[in-house]
């Protein structure tokens, strides 16, 4: 394109092109498939484990897609789409009446068994979002203990005030609050001392090398210690090998996640993950 009096110079590029393109087929699908009820969603669980005893506590619920193609899209491109279409809040309802559905039969092996939910940055938005979580625990018939509502470092950082009475409410009814990504950017002493959250959870970043860096393992235990002086458990993610397992067990990890012990799988397989645990 040509100007005479801004003269510029436009290069075609197949690769963005591309891009582009495949940007606008997701959106499409994305679109479609929410207005199918998240026809091609689906929700995988990740075990966690007591550090201590390796006893089972729970599950992290994870959101996976299948366009129609079956080609699998991460969450970190479709959860983006979803927020800027304004579709993250419905999305967000869709996944919490899923994982308690499906909390509820896990429960039938152990009734202490808690949900992991993350709660994206969009659900913020949802003015009924608790009240939404309380109406569909009594509907699947979960203790409200037994749900764990987990946002980013940057929400408690940023926009916590926001939500704080309606947190603060759930933890009085025995809802747990945690705080994901914590190390990675936002915190200070000075912050951690005033969150209002049940569990830290450790970003996996702080496993790397732990076997090879004693400064990395000396700063883990150094975040364990400060967490369980402010009465905040702490779970790690990333374990991927018995030697980082039995490492972050000694320095007194409370929770631990990671491929070492489960991927994350739909419930079918979990729950059969779940039948061997216990029988084992």
């Amino acid at each position: 394109m040509h100007s005479a009096a801004h003269p510029q110079l436009v290069f075609y590029n197949d690769s963005l092109q591309c891009q582009f393109k495949r940007y606008l087929n997701l959106q499409k699908c994305l679109n479609e498939d929410a207005q199918a009820g998240f026809r091609g969603f689906s929700l995988h669980y990740q075990p966690y484990v007591d550090g201590q005893n390796n006893i089972m506590i729970g599950f992290e619920a994870l959101a996976r897609y299948r366009d129609a193609q079956g080609d699998n899209v991460s969450p970190e491109e479709f959860i983006g789409i979803l927020e800027k279409m304004q579709l993250i809040v419905q999305f967000g309802r869709w996944v919490i009446d899923t994982a308690l559905r499906d909390l509820h039969r896990f429960q039938h092996y152990d009734p202490h068994y808690i949900m992991n939910i993350n709660i994206a940055h969009g659900q913020i938005q949802d003015s009924a979002l608790f009240d939404y979580i309380m109406e569909r625990a009594h509907v699947h018939h979960v203790a409200v203990s037994t749900i764990e509502l987990e946002f980013t470092e940057h929400f408690f950082v940023h926009e916590y005030q926001q939500l704080k009475e309606r947190a603060d409410a759930f933890q009085e009814q025995g809802g747990l609050i945690a705080m994901d990504d914590f190390g990675i950017g936002y915190s200070s002493l000075g912050f951690l001392k005033n969150m209002h959250v049940d569990v830290v959870k450790v970003d996996k970043i702080f496993v790397r090398d732990i076997l090879y860096d004693k400064v990395q393992a000396f700063f883990l235990e150094w975040i364990i210690k400060l967490c369980h002086k402010l009465h905040h458990r702490v779970i790690i993610e990333g374990i991927e090998t018995e030697e980082e397992y039995n490492l972050v067990c000694k320095l007194g990890i409370d929770m631990v996640q990671g491929y070492y012990y489960s991927r994350p799988y739909c419930f079918e397989k979990i729950a059969e993950f779940v039948k061997r645990h216990q029988l084992g």
